[in-house]
């Protein structure tokens, strides 16, 4: 997905454009593109993938009736649509470009004893995204948790399958568990924290990759943290990495390591973390920091940031690569296969004050 802005009253040099008038304001706006008809639309992925939809033969619930589903190709649907935004205090607005991809669906259901799956029936369906492991010939399939998809009457005993999915993956929760309630808005030197991070993948928890914490400086007011002159700077990180090892990680400093799920003491300048313990379930991992600030450790105003990664797990080593358009050849469609970030991770942040 693709973001521009425009904003009013700003320099371009800053690397923003000024916002249009009003009127056209409100053209781009009424400009976006209306909400899909399609009854099955799968939203949160790049371009240029090839996606389907399936739901796996299940009984119904009531009347012993089945189903059967051989799953459904999805169209790539591009978009574009303007938001509200604002940095800086300048208020203005965003373009988003992005794809979802789109189909329908109808199915013929079957009898058991005589009756049939009732309207409405509810099962969970399964988005697949194609590609290869490195190395093989072979096609093999990607699949993540799609949510709930519907059964709707269609005609005699067939069935439309509806389904709006949005895979992501992003940091869920921050919890103080000492608390139990969101950090902050105030962090104690020289007192042990314990915060519960859960991160969620809808390809499952085996996807989630490197979760970790991080503590920023805050930087110049109403800039972003990473934008161009913001002097945000990282003053830690604490990390679970990919061979599952606990690690601290200091700015100007070298890398501390222990296992996980056992009381350690990983030390760092003024930073000591005590024990890192890892937890996974369906698409959650679940990661409890345990740590101490020391008497030292400056005081003010600091970001702290929850993210992890999205990768397909490793197969004797072996990365996922993706099933992508490629320059076309005449008329006909060419694919290549390559690694890609599938899932950029949606990040939580937020800020306390050291004291």
């Amino acid at each position: 997905m693709t973001v521009f802005s425009l904003f009013r009253n700003v320099s371009p040099s800053r690397g923003f454009c000024a916002a249009a008038p009003a009127a056209s304001a409100l053209f781009l706006l009424s400009a976006t593109i209306s909400a899909s008809a399609a009854d099955i639309v799968v939203s949160g992925l790049p371009s240029g993938l090839t996606v389907g939809v399936r739901v796996a033969t299940g009984t119904c619930v009531t009347g012993g009736g089945r189903f059967s589903s051989t799953g459904v190709t999805l169209t790539e649907r591009a978009f574009r649509r303007f938001e509200p935004s604002s940095i800086g205090g300048s208020p203005g607005l965003r373009l988003i470009e992005g794809s979802t991809y789109e189909g329908d669906r109808i199915v013929d259901t079957f009898s058991a004893a005589g009756t049939q799956c009732p309207p409405d029936q509810q099962f969970a369906a399964v988005v697949t995204v194609l590609g290869r492991r490195e190395g093989n010939t072979f096609n093999s399939m990607r699949e993540a948790g799609g949510g709930i998809a519907t059964w709707t009457p269609e005609t005699g005993t067939s069935k439309r399958l509806v389904l709006k999915s949005e895979v992501h993956a992003k940091t869920a929760r921050v919890v103080d568990s000492d608390a139990q309630a969101p950090p902050g808005p105030t962090l104690n030197r020289d007192v042990v924290v314990n915060w519960s991070v859960g991160y969620d993948d809808s390809f499952g928890a085996g996807s989630v990759v490197e979760p970790r914490l991080e503590f920023f400086t805050t930087g110049l007011a109403g800039l972003p943290r990473g934008s161009r002159g913001s002097l945000s700077t990282l003053l830690f990180r604490v990390i679970v990495t990919a061979d599952n090892r606990a690690c601290l990680m200091r700015a100007l400093g070298p890398w501390s390591c222990g296992p996980v799920n056992q009381n350690i003491s990983l030390s760092s300048g003024n930073v000591t973390v005590t024990r890192v313990s890892v937890t996974a379930s369906g698409t959650s991992r679940s990661v409890a920091w345990r740590f101490r600030l020391a008497p030292d450790f400056p005081t003010g105003q600091f970001e702290v940031v929850a993210r992890a990664r999205d990768q397909a797990p490793l197969l004797k080593q072996r990365r996922f690569l993706y099933r992508v358009a490629g320059p076309p050849r005449g008329n006909r469609p060419t694919f290549i296969f390559r690694d890609l970030e599938l899932l950029p991770w949606e990040e939580s942040s937020f800020f306390v004050t050291v004291q």
